[in-house]
């Protein structure tokens, strides 16, 4: 008879209690007895491969494996034995034999579990004749250093790797030849891998390394510091391993956690010999190195001078959504009180997401789901370019999908969520909206009884009128939409008893698509904890939500663009932002910013925007200040500072030029989160002040036509954004599948067209036309192409739409 509650064991003389389901490992780990173990890790699926952790129990003839043997009443188990410690010392001298004997130059020295068993153990590492495996070491790629030779054949890697969603590596080879490899024994850089790190998180010899850790420093020297991760809106907590003020290393907090490539390896950046580390002044056309005091005194002159003589409207700022809250406010206080200027401008890229958001906040305040509702759901509904923006997302929707979830997938591409999919819904980009109202106008003729919550929502007559005019219409159905999937989809996400939860990027659709998304959890009565919206920027929400200040309207900053056009901006400071590199229209940009009077920049590179200012001042990363952002779920996430920073900190400079405009504004905020922080991050854990009702559909915005030809699209790649020069610093440049000047195409698209992989291209857009070089992408469906969003061929030619695409083009080969 099964068990149904707690029962007691004992384990080396020592009684417990444990539940149901409890292994015996698990129970004497409650015990503070750590039974010897190396495949068995805590999180993932045992094995019991290493038969290191063998124990008695009495009563049994043979010794049991403890990572897979349940624990059942009244047991007494011994894990000490003289005969389990000899089992256990031949299984250590047999691993020794095919073990290298350098534990003396072994960055693993000291943490190394083979190491500590075998000392614990007694071992002999002479026992067995040594016989070396010689397996090449792969050393193609920037982050991990895999080193075969030291495997133990415990098959961590191999299950975390399949848990994080990319299964990648397995056994291959077989007897003394058996070692972990990819698909045809291909460098970790050519398998498809997305370097996340896990493997070597769970590694427990040398085996698995991180490069930039190798040498620098035995793991008792590292001293480690909470933080969260800035690369993306989720987040991410991260563990910072750190010797003499630099990270060595980042970890997830716990073993399994996931965090993506850019958040375990994307941190070269703060130490790269590029970086700048004291301020620059231009003098007679060049930029000269000054200290400090000389450059925070022309930056405050030079703006002054401009503002007095212009007014206050002719001074703008420009921040971008890499920093804190904390410095975030401290800019716009700069701005509106000690320049007296209302002009505080954000990346055009933002206007969309900040509208999106600003929807969202009407209907769910801050009742977003999180990642962890992405993790426990039973539906799935992922819109688009999710997956690629923030990593983080595919490895909680892998967890969905090993507990049974239904996914279903509305996009062009054919990658790991369309090949993990319970119904893909093939669209392109431009019939994305019409797909999410064609799945509401199904899902209300199959409510034949009327059970759907949103028919009582207020708006929803004039909502499912206008639904039925817009599909009096002729709109595009998708590419390959079948009404069964369409059936199938439906049937999933309209069953009320289970949970469901929408995900799509707050800068990768539209207005339109947005709410068509926002729609379907409305009229399925789902109103907490129901929507995702993946966030690029690491403060996106916290940039729009602080810009709030001050504004009487809800839009949260300017767009830059239209600030410095319909404005008579002369002088103009750029916080952590780079419009040359990362704005649409760089050539545009680069004329309004020349035709400035005065320009302060305030960044950690001499970025092509930088190269033109008449100050540069020094940037610090959220890592080297304490503060705070607001993650895409929403809520706020609080961090300290892990590193010291380079020159005076974002902070202290921004006090700094406050105070040489005679400004006091900033005397008591520039170190820690005021009163004014602290109210608008609380207010957003409020629900929307009115109740939840439907978005009107806009039948301009989603009756397409067949649309003809070839639609281009800004679609993250693999490691986006590497243009991010923080990334391109840390190595991800070597890893970018869509260079800056590739532009990718379906076989289909390039067959037709007669092109090549490789061919150089002029791509002609209704704003702009570039030379590019083509990619073929198994994945494309056909009348799509892609180009990396940040790319410079993206920003010539997509002209600033908003998300980038769709737009059509034509493609002809450049002439040589």
């Amino acid at each position: 008879m099964k068990e149904t509650g707690p029962f007691a064991l004992t384990i080396d003389g020592r009684e417990t209690t444990v539940a149901p389901g409890t292994t015996i490992i698990e129970a004497a780990a409650g015990l503070g007895i750590d039974i010897p173990h190396l495949c068995y890790c805590p999180g993932l699926k045992s094995t019991g491969s290493c038969r290191l952790c063998i124990v008695e129990i009495e009563g049994l003839r043979s010794p049991v494996v403890a990572c897979k043997r349940e624990a059942t009443p009244g047991i007494v188990v011994h894990t000490d034995s003289p005969t389990i410690r000899e089992a256990r010392r031949f299984v250590v001298e047999l691993l020794l034999s095919r073990h290298p004997r350098e534990c003396l130059t072994c960055d693993k020295n000291g943490v190394c579990q083979l190491q500590r068993y075998a000392y614990e153990l007694g071992a002999q590492a002479d026992r067995f004749p040594v016989e070396l495996p010689n397996h090449p070491v792969d050393d193609h790629n920037p982050f991990i250093f895999r080193d075969p030779n030291y495997c133990v054949l415990c098959g961590r890697c191999i299950r975390i790797c399949y848990l994080q969603g990319a299964g990648i590596i397995d056994f291959i080879n077989r007897g003394l030849k058996t070692k972990v490899g990819t698909p045809w024994d291909r460098p970790l850089d050519q398998s498809g891998c997305d370097f996340c790190g896990s493997c070597v998180e769970v590694c427990p010899t040398a085996a698995l390394i991180e490069r930039q850790r190798r040498g620098r420093g035995r793991e008792w020297e590292l001293r480690r510091s909470v933080s969260v991760c800035g690369h993306c809106g989720a987040a991410c907590a991260v563990n910072f391993h750190l010797k003499g003020g630099e990270i060595v290393k980042v970890g997830a907090p716990q073993q399994v956690d996931y965090l993506c490539g850019r958040g375990r390896f994307g941190w070269a950046h703060l130490s790269h010999p590029e970086r700048l580390t004291a301020p620059l002044v231009k003098k007679n056309g060049t930029l000269v190195a000054v200290n400090w005091a000389e450059a925070l005194d022309a930056a405050a002159n030079g703006l002054r001078a401009v503002r007095e003589q212009w007014g206050p409207d002719s001074v703008a700022g420009i921040i971008g959504t890499g920093v804190s809250n904390e410095v975030a406010h401290a800019f716009q206080s700069l701005m509106r009180i000690g320049l007296r200027t209302n002009n505080l401008g954000i990346s055009p890229g933002l206007k969309g997401p900040a509208d999106v958001l600003h929807d969202l906040d009407t209907v769910y305040g801050g009742k977003r789901a999180t990642l962890e509702d992405i993790a426990s759901a039973d539906v799935l509904l992922v819109i688009g370019d999710t997956v690629r923006r923030s990593p983080v997302v595919w490895a909680k929707v892998k967890r969905a999908l090993a507990n049974g979830a239904n996914l279903i997938y509305v996009g062009f591409y054919n990658g790991r969520l369309a090949k993990t999919a319970s119904v893909w819904l093939r669209s392109r980009p431009e019939a994305t909206e019409a797909v999410l109202h064609q799945m509401a106008a199904m899902l209300l003729r199959l409510d034949e009884s009327g059970r759907l919550p949103g028919r009582r929502l207020e708006g929803f007559s004039d909502y499912k009128t206008a639904l039925q005019r817009a599909f009096s219409m002729t709109i595009s159905d998708g590419e390959g939409l079948e009404a069964k999937d369409l059936a199938a989809a439906c049937a999933a996400f309209g069953d009320l008893s289970r949970k469901a939860v929408v995900i799509f990027a707050a800068d990768g659709v539209s207005r339109g698509t947005a709410a068509a998304a926002v729609n379907l959890a409305l009229l399925t009565g789902r109103t907490e904890r129901a929507i995702y919206p993946v966030v690029s920027g690491a403060n996106a929400t916290g940039i729009l939500t602080l810009l709030k200040i001050g504004k009487t309207s809800t839009e949260a900053a300017m767009n830059a663009v239209k600030m410095l056009t319909g404005t008579n901006v002369r002088g103009l400071y750029i916080l952590a932002e780079d419009p040359l590199s990362f704005f649409p229209d760089p050539e545009r940009w680069r004329g309004l910013i020349n035709e400035l009077e005065f320009l302060v920049v305030q960044d950690m590179f001499l970025t092509p925007t930088a190269a033109l200012a008449d100050v540069v001042l020094p940037a610090s990363s959220h890592v080297e200040e304490d503060g705070s952002f607001i993650n895409a779920a929403g809520h706020p996430v609080r961090f300290d500072q892990a590193v010291p920073p380079v020159g005076m900190g974002n902070l202290n400079t921004l006090a700094q030029i406050a105070a040489r405009l005679g400004s006091q504004a900033l005397g008591g905020e520039a170190h820690g989160p005021t009163a004014e922080i602290e109210r608008l991050v609380s207010g957003r854990a409020v629900p929307g002040t009115s109740k939840p009702a439907l978005f009107l559909p806009s039948v301009s915005n989603f009756t397409k036509g067949n649309t003809p030809g070839i639609s281009l699209v800004g679609y993250a790649s693999r490691f986006y954004p590497v243009h991010d020069t923080r990334l391109r610093f840390s190595g991800f440049a070597r890893l970018e599948p869509y260079g800056g000047d590739c532009i990718a195409l379906s076989p289909i698209d390039a067959g037709a067209l007669g092109i090549a992989e490789g061919a150089d291209v002029v791509v002609q857009s209704p704003y702009s036309k570039a030379s590019a070089r083509v990619k073929i992408d198994n994945g494309l469906l056909p009348g799509v192409a892609l180009v990396s969003p940040d790319a410079p061929v993206a920003l010539a030619i997509l002209g600033g739409s908003w998300p980038l695409g769709p737009v059509p083009i034509q493609l002809t080969v450049a002439r040589t």
